[in-house]
C-alpha cells in the first residue's frame, strides 16, 4: 500500500468511494495506452486488496491469486454484447486478513507479476531521478538464472507463445489478413541481399536463372518456415517469446535447410548457397 504521506491530499470521505492514488500529473506519466486483458489468463496473474480504516491508515492487506478460492468469474449479457466480471467474495476474504469489525474503505488493484512478487523476491527502489520520472532498482535477491531471465523480458517485450506463432506466419506470408510489404517474399529479400551483393537480381536474369531463383527461394522460404514452427513448438522453456527467439527459431532453421541444399547438391550449379 502507498504511504498516505506520500500524496498530496488525503482519501478523505469512504462512503461509496474508490480510492485513487494516481494523481493527474502523475498519470500522464505512466499511462501510455490501455487495453482489454482478461484476468486470469497468466499464471502470474493475481490481486491485491488494501484496506484502510476511515483516517486513510493501511490497516490490513492481502494477496490472492487467479486460482484463489475467493475469486469466480461471471458473464454478463445484455443488448450491448458480453461481458466478464471478476468477483471478489469479501465475505470469505475479510476473515482471511483479518479485520476488526468496523468500517473500511477497500483499493483493489489487478496485477501480473513481470518480476518477483509481492511474496516473493521483490526489486527494491534505490535511487530516484531528480525529475521523478526515473527509478534505479536494487536487483541484489536476482542472483539465479530464472531471476535473471525475468528481469530481461521485462526489459525486452515478448509475446504468448500464441502470438510468436502469429508473428511467423505473418513474416512468412502463411496469415490470413496479409498487407502488401509486411511478409518476406523474392523481391524485398533480394533487395535486401542487393545491400551486400550488389546486382544480384540482374546477374541472375543475365544467367537466364530467374524460374531457377525462384523456384529455390520458394523452396528455402517453405522448409524454414515449417521448421521454425517447429523449433517454436519444441521450445517450451519460457511462457512468454523474444524476438531473440523468434531470430534463432528463424536463423537456426534457414541453416539447416541451406546446409542440406548444399550437402545434397540440390542447388542450381549457377548459385553459390553460402
Amino acid at each position: 500500500m502507498p504511504n498516505p504521506l506520500n500524496f498530496g491530499s488525503s482519501l478523505g470521505t469512504m462512503n461509496a468511494v474508490r480510492p485513487y492514488r494516481i494523481s493527474p500529473d502523475d498519470q500522464q506519466l505512466i499511462v501510455t495506452g490501455e487495453k482489454t486483458v482478461i484476468f486470469g489468463t497468466h499464471p502470474n496473474d493475481n490481486v491485491e486488496l488494501w484496506f484502510c480504516d476511515p483516517d486513510g491508515k493501511s490497516v490490513g492487506s492481502i494477496v490472492l491469486d487467479a486460482t484463489s478460492e475467493h475469486l469466480t468469474l461471471s458473464t454478463i449479457l445484455d443488448t450491448t454484447g458480453t461481458f466478464e466480471v471478476l468477483n471478489l467474495n469479501l465475505e470469505t476474504i475479510l476473515p482471511a486478513v483479518p479485520l476488526a469489525p468496523g468500517r473500511y474503505g477497500v483499493s483493489v488493484y489487478l496485477f501480473r507479476n513481470e518480476v518477483g512478487s509481492i511474496t516473493n523476491k521483490r526489486l527494491y527502489i534505490s535511487e530516484i531521478s531528480p525529475s521523478r520520472t526515473e527509478l534505479k532498482l536494487n536487483t541484489a535477491d536476482f542472483t539465479d538464472l530464472e531471476s535473471q531471465n525475468e528481469i530481461y523480458e521485462f526489459i525486452v517485450p515478448s509475446v504468448p507463445r500464441l502470438y510468436a506463432k502469429g508473428l511467423v506466419d505473418q513474416l512468412f506470408a502463411k496469415n490470413v489478413d496479409q498487407i502488401a510489404g509486411e511478409s518476406i517474399n523474392v523481391v524485398n529479400a533480394s533487395s535486401n541481399i542487393d545491400e551486400i551483393l550488389a546486382n544480384t537480381m540482374v546477374r541472375v536474369f543475365n544467367a537466364e536463372a530467374v524460374p531457377s531463383y525462384n523456384n529455390l527461394f520458394q523452396y528455402i522460404k517453405e522448409e524454414t518456415y515449417v521448421r521454425a514452427v517447429e523449433k517454436l513448438k519444441a521450445d517450451t522453456t519460457n511462457y512468454n517469446v523474444q524476438s531473440r527467439d523468434i531470430d534463432s527459431y528463424i536463423s537456426t532453421a534457414l541453416d539447416e535447410v541451406i546446409s542440406e541444399l548444399v550437402d545434397t547438391q540440390r542447388v542450381d550449379p549457377r548459385f553459390n548457397l553460402v
